[in-house]
Formats: structure tokens, C-alpha cells, sequence
């Protein structure tokens, strides 16, 4: 992993993600088709989520396997969460850690909570989706960190 890291062209990290992918995909779906109806406490109608989903009142599937089975694996521009120079994808990992948390692998649901690990890679995600819909909201952010940091190095 460490020589795939430090490959110029990046094709090794990009044919590692690809098949950590296709694996933690396989073991999401079992886990989704395990867990949606049949292993939810109360099914539907008496679920109020589901209710609200399958009358098409509000929410997605997404929403109910998240809440209800695991978040899954997080994506970043179409890939793992990028490693740092250090080969950590987060600080709290070892180097070069092949394991599928450390590379944004959420196997916990907004149900009973995840790990804080767990909730970073999320919002990194969610912050992505956030620039990719609006690139005003982008260029606000950026003038005012870059104002923040001016006022912070004068």
C-alpha cells in the first residue's frame, strides 16, 4: 500500500479503491438486505419512518438503511478518503492501515450513534456534496477563511 500511496500517477490507490469497494459494497448489501424490513423492530405501517418513505411523504431508502442498517463506505470525488503524506487516512489510524474503517468504511447508523472517526468522514462527505451545489456558497466560505487568515498572520 505504501508504494501504491507514492506512486506519481495515482492508478495503484485508484485500483485499490476500486476493489476495497467492491468488497465493502458486497457486505453492505447483506447488511441493508438483512436489516430492511425484516430485521427492523416494528415493519410497516406501524414503522413511522417507513411510513413516511413508502407514502413518499418525505425521506429516501438511502435515508431509512442509514439510519436504521449502516452508513456504508464514504466517498470522496468518487473514491476512498485520500491518505495523508504521514499514510494515514485520519490521525487516529496507523500508517498505511489496510483496514475498511480506516478507509471510510461507516459500519455504524445514526440510529445508536457513530464513531467520532466515523462522523468526520460523513461531514467530509457532506461538506463535498454542499460545494458540489453550490459554488456561491463555496466562494463565500473561501474569501472569509482566507480573510480569517490574514487577520490571524498580520
Amino acid at each position: 500500500m505504501q508504494e501504491a500511496h507514492h506512486n506519481k500517477d495515482g492508478s495503484d490507490m485508484k485500483q485499490l479503491d476500486l476493489s476495497m469497494k467492491k468488497k465493502t459494497d458486497h457486505y453492505q448489501d447483506l447488511i441493508n438486505k438483512a436489516c430492511i424490513p425484516f430485521g427492523l423492530l416494528k415493519r410497516f405501517p406501524d414503522n413511522n419512518l417507513q411510513l413516511m418513505v413508502q407514502s413518499g411523504a418525505k425521506g429516501s431508502s438511502v435515508n431509512c438503511m442509514q439510519i436504521s442498517c449502516l452508513l456504508g463506505q464514504i466517498e470522496l470525488e468518487g473514491r476512498r478518503p485520500p491518505l495523508m503524506l504521514s499514510g494515514r487516512s485520519l490521525p487516529s489510524f496507523l500508517p498505511y492501515d489496510t483496514s475498511p474503517r480506516a478507509g471510510g468504511f461507516v459500519d455504524g447508523r445514526f440510529l445508536t450513534g457513530i464513531r467520532p472517526q466515523e462522523y468526520f468522514f460523513h461531514c467530509m462527505a457532506g461538506r463535498e456534496v454542499q460545494l458540489q451545489k453550490d459554488n456561491a456558497y463555496y466562494d463565500k466560505i473561501s474569501d472569509a477563511n482566507i480573510q480569517r487568515l490574514f487577520y490571524v498572520l498580520v
